[in-house]
């Protein structure tokens, strides 16, 4: 049956009223899911800025870590430097040790002739000697034994040694005459606080010219 020109305009009107309703559910939802939406992306933006935040915390600690294993590889080279630096202060130790060793029986040496120049002296030569026997077991005791020996030359109180030995420019240079062999051969020796002779001078003593 045909509607009616009212019914039909009513008819529409229905249609045209459900399809709004329908279009204001669509709406809701729509909102409703732009809501949910939104509410997402803003947690994720806080989520990436939490992130964001904590990226830069840990390039802030990479840096840090950086710097503090430059700073060990430094401390680790100057290590290796100051034990590299220590092996050779040793090894310069024991070459200085077998240096002293040589002095010390070169000292001794120079002891012993010293005590057999003053055999015949007074008792403060004979202390001396003592002091000297003592001498070779150490170079610096040797040492103590010739500054001993020494400041009795300075003073006097060794009359045998004026002869053999002489004062020169200051209290570390000394000069004595030594026989060097059965050939009547006489060295000119000057001594120094090094604990060394040195023959400077060498000469054929007055009895082998007269003779």
């Amino acid at each position: 049956m045909a509607l009616t020109p009212l019914q039909a305009y009513e008819e529409a009107i229905k249609r045209i009223e459900d399809a709004r309703k329908e279009l204001e559910t669509e709406t809701a939802k729509f909102e409703a899911i732009k809501s949910q939406i939104q509410t997402h992306v803003q947690s994720i933006q806080t989520e990436l800025q939490t992130r964001t935040k904590e990226i830069e915390e840990l390039k802030s600690e990479l840096q840090v870590t950086k710097r503090e294993l430059e700073a060990t590889k430094t401390l680790l080279t100057n290590t290796t430097n100051i034990i590299q630096d220590t092996a050779k202060t040793a090894s310069a130790a024991r070459s200085e040790a077998q240096t002293a060793r040589s002095e010390a029986k070169n000292a001794q040496n120079t002891a012993n002739t010293a005590r057999s120049e003053v055999q015949t002296a007074q008792n403060t030569a004979n202390t001396a000697r003592s002091e000297a026997q003592v001498a070779q077991n150490t170079a610096n005791t040797a040492r103590s034994e010739i500054n001993s020996v020494k400041s009795g030359i300075e003073n006097g109180s060794i009359i045998a040694q004026k002869a053999i030995m002489l004062r020169t420019r200051d209290n570390s240079h000394w000069l004595r005459w030594r026989t060097v062999d059965n050939k009547n051969h006489d060295v000119l020796e000057l001594w120094r606080t090094d604990d060394k002779w040195f023959s400077t001078i060498r000469v054929q003593a007055a009895l082998k010219v007269i003779g």
